[in-house]
């Protein structure tokens, strides 16, 4: 990959307003995730909106973002789920269907495999609402 100088705000020998094609791809994915994460979690699904296949998509991810597909749309919807635990007092089975699991148990698993607690002891532990 070839080193840009930057000088003053502008990166020397591009013109203005040229954007990397690497950057459209993660802007249109990140686009995508954010519209899609709580109704759609396959990799499938991103790979035929973009064209690009999903092992494509897994090696430019681990390049710049050191993820994979999988992961990448799970921490999306992760994040969605500690906002929503700790800026709200919606019912953790409704946070659960709101975010897209059928199965709230589900949901609780996932959750506790990644956090070391359940739901309901992290939003005890960081709401902001107390």
């Amino acid at each position: 990959m070839e080193l840009i100088e930057i000088t003053s705000g502008t990166m020397v020998g591009f013109q203005s307003g040229f954007v990397h094609p690497d950057l459209k791809i993660l802007r249109k994915l990140n686009h995508l995730v954010e519209i899609h994460f709580k109704e759609n979690k396959a990799e499938a699904f991103y790979s035929e909106q973009l064209g690009i296949s999903i092992k494509v998509l897994n090696k430019f991810l681990r390049t710049y973002k050191n993820t994979t597909l999988h992961k990448y749309i799970q921490n999306r919807v992760h994040a969605e789920a500690i906002s929503l635990l700790i800026g709200t007092i919606v019912p953790i089975k409704l946070i659960a269907y709101e975010l897209g699991y059928s199965d709230p148990a589900y949901f609780n698993r996932k959750f506790l495999k990644r956090e070391q607690c359940t739901p309901r002891n992290f939003r005890g532990k960081n709401s902001l609402l107390k």
